[in-house]
């Protein structure tokens, strides 16, 4: 009984393939000389779910992003019973560490991670995310510099290993109109408004997908002597030698 359970008959096999808790009944009749012999006997079929996993697609982050939360949303069929956990086979060692995902370990990438749940009925079931870790620029902001203070605006050049952003340089201490951008994409640093003094300049970079990198150097401006060389009186060939005053 209960064809429409996808029962399909071979001979003395029967296959089943129900789609829920369902009863099957066997029966046996033999025929002997007229009289006809039968016998019944009823199995229950119990089909159990296994358990829906469902979460939200995970955004890019940066390689210093840090730990990522990896909270699955799953329904068990019913209770709360149930054995999930988090891998993924081609990340490196230590980007899955138990229900978080760490980009530090990752780096940069595309990382298919899996979560498996066994829910109480030992149904087992299995879903994937995709996280995208975005690279983060090395950059150099290069050597220290020295110059006078009447030196005129010095380049500074920092570089990167990606091309694809957009940079600049920061100075927390200096006076405003220290750093000058003598083109759009240039940048320079003018000791004459700086004045004397050490400063740390900051070479930031930041990639398309929106991940900053830095880098430190030192600019020093160096003081320059004021002299005077006095003033001179009219002379004569023949007069005796004089001396030169000057003060700085």
């Amino acid at each position: 009984t209960n064809l429409s359970n996808s029962i399909s008959i071979s001979g003395r096999t029967i296959k089943i393939s129900p789609a829920n808790t369902v009863s099957y009944q066997l029966k046996a009749e033999r025929t002997f000389g007229g009289v006809t012999c039968q016998a019944i006997d009823t199995v229950v079929v119990t089909v159990n779910y296994s358990s829906p996993i469902t979460f939200q697609p995970y955004t890019g982050r940066c390689e210093d992003y840090g730990t990522i939360p990896l909270p699955p949303n799953v329904s068990p069929v019913s209770g709360t019973g149930g054995v999930g956990n988090w891998s993924c086979a081609t990340c490196p060692a230590g980007s899955v560490n138990g229900t978080n995902f760490v980009t530090s370990k990752a780096l940069r990438g595309n990382w298919n991670v899996t979560y498996t749940f066994v829910n109480q009925y030992s149904c087992v079931s299995k879903d994937s995310a995709m996280i995208t870790v975005h690279p983060m620029a090395e950059v150099d902001a290069g050597a220290p510099i020295k110059a006078c203070m009447n030196a005129g605006p010095q380049p500074l050049v920092g570089t990167t290993d990606i091309a694809a952003g957009t940079d600049r340089w920061v100075c927390t201490t200096c006076p405003s109109g220290s750093l000058v951008k003598p083109t759009p994409t240039t940048w320079a640093f003018d000791p004459a408004v700086a004045g004397v003094g050490l400063y740390k300049l900051f070479y930031e970079f930041t990639t398309d997908e929106g991940c900053m990198t830095s880098d430190t150097m030192t600019f020093q401006v160096l003081l320059v002597p004021t002299v005077d060389a006095g003033t001179l009186n009219q002379v004569c060939t023949g007069d005796a030698p004089f001396n030169l005053n000057s003060r700085s």
